[in-house]
């Protein structure tokens, strides 16, 4: 069976960037959906995202600024796919090969969930451990992570790490899959030196207040070791 892949993509005053990612990801093959979510931006995002014409795209349109978390969970819900492919709206150098290596493990079976990582501008600590444990290019198969959707309490950053514990729990088999030319748009070239290190910060004291230290330095070792 031929299955087809949903691909949701989370914008926030990403006008300068979220065309680009959209037209790469909605000329893939196995990608029949793209949905993406203007989380309230301020921005052009609205107008860049509604300017690509295409029958694979859907526009979900938040008024507010929700959060990342919240903003994924509305886009899964309006997909019909049984495939989810998560791609982060501030992506520079994805490339269609990017996403087949990353795609075609779930879609073949071999595992549950697969994770970008490392990228290449990622910590340096996560190419020496393996895993980039906050890395928010993923696929996996929709119908596992259920339970997962109707939380209402996450945090704004706090899905990958919320989801990292569902996986170790439920012993999912995860795939890594390094994107080495690919880049994350970092907060200080998007805010500034000084506001970028302070979303930085809030974003960390949320990841961590999710589910605490402790499970977080935890969560590396136990990923790579899941599903074996």
């Amino acid at each position: 069976m031929n299955l087809k892949v949903s691909c949701i993509i989370p914008a926030y005053n990403e006008g300068k960037r979220i065309k680009k990612i959209i037209s790469t990801v909605e000329k893939h093959p196995e990608i029949n959906e793209v949905v993406v979510v203007n989380d309230g931006s301020a921005d052009n995002t609205l107008a860049e995202i509604n300017s690509i014409k295409s029958k694979k795209i859907k526009v979900v349109d938040s008024k507010i600024n929700e959060g990342k978390t919240l903003s994924i969970f509305k886009g899964i819900k309006k997909s019909k796919n049984s495939i989810i492919l998560l791609v982060d709206s501030d992506l520079l150098n994805l490339n269609a090969a990017n996403i087949t290596d990353l795609i075609t493990p779930v879609k073949q079976g071999k595992c549950d969930i697969s994770i970008a990582s490392p990228l290449k501008n990622s910590y340096k600590i996560f190419y020496w451990i393996g895993i980039d444990i906050f890395s928010g290019q993923r696929c996996f198969r929709k119908d596992i992570f259920k339970d997962l959707y109707s939380m209402k309490k996450l945090e704004k950053y706090s899905l990958e790490v919320v989801q990292n514990e569902m996986i170790i729990r439920k012993n999912l088999r995860v795939n890594v899959v390094p994107w080495l030319n690919v880049s994350n748009t970092l907060k200080p070239e998007k805010h500034g030196l000084i506001k970028g290190k302070w979303e930085d910060l809030k974003m960390s004291w949320q990841i961590v207040k999710s589910v605490g230290i402790f499970k977080l330095a935890l969560q590396s070792r136990k990923l790579l070791r899941s599903g074996k």
